[in-house]
């Protein structure tokens, strides 16, 4: 075994690191600036930023405004599914296109809302 070959093995002396600047810091998302934000107390500190903003769309709901309405029915009860309507005639197949047919967990075909 060439003498140098455990020399290589440690490069570094005790207490000195081989990566002196340390992790480079996270690429910081829209999402995660605006998760942080909300998380802030307002200047009352009883709420956050988030809660504030919620209750104003609420009130917003309250003064009629209908997409605050919107908002708040589908975070709390969810998208309305949509509906399709079709004429039908008797003379032809019909043909449902594969986009409206969904798979369910066992791997059957069935029709989506």
């Amino acid at each position: 075994m060439h003498p140098n070959s455990l020399a290589n093995l440690k490069p570094w002396k005790p207490g000195q690191s081989g990566n002196p600047k340390g992790r480079p810091p996270k690429v910081r998302t829209i999402p995660d600036i605006l998760r942080r934000l909300g998380q802030e107390r307002v200047k009352d500190g009883e709420q956050t930023r988030l809660e504030a903003v919620l209750r104003k769309v609420y009130d917003l709901a309250l003064e009629g405004q209908a997409w605050a309405v919107q908002f708040i029915a589908e975070r709390t009860e969810g998208k309305a599914p949509e509906r399709l309507q079709a004429q039908v005639s008797m003379d032809q197949p019909l043909v449902v296109p594969k986009a409206l047919v969904a798979v369910d967990g066992g791997g059957a075909a069935k029709k989506s809302a």
